[in-house]
């Protein structure tokens, strides 16, 4: 039995940050929507974690875990890493 996730939508609350460059754009694109929408909200909307994980519909330990997995995957990311080959 699944529990079903809240769909996440822009919230008047929040007060968005400017648009990010535009390679930061296509990499955070390329994450799973959960990691994205994690990292989007604490970094972009400067949201708590403990806010991210009420808007998201999930526990705190979750949000920190996709932000973990997002930061990974961000590091790897060669649009982000131009020193790489």
């Amino acid at each position: 039995r699944h529990r079903q996730r809240p769909q996440l939508v822009r919230d008047e609350r929040i007060e968005y940050a400017p648009d990010p460059l535009p390679e930061v754009v296509e990499a955070l694109r390329c994450l799973p929507p959960r990691q994205r929408a994690a990292t989007y909200l604490v970094y972009f909307a400067d949201l708590s974690v403990s806010d991210t994980a009420e808007l998201m519909g999930c526990t705190q330990g979750t949000v920190k875990r996709h932000l973990h997995d997002a930061r990974r995957r961000l590091a790897r990311d060669r649009r982000l890493n131009k020193e790489q080959p």
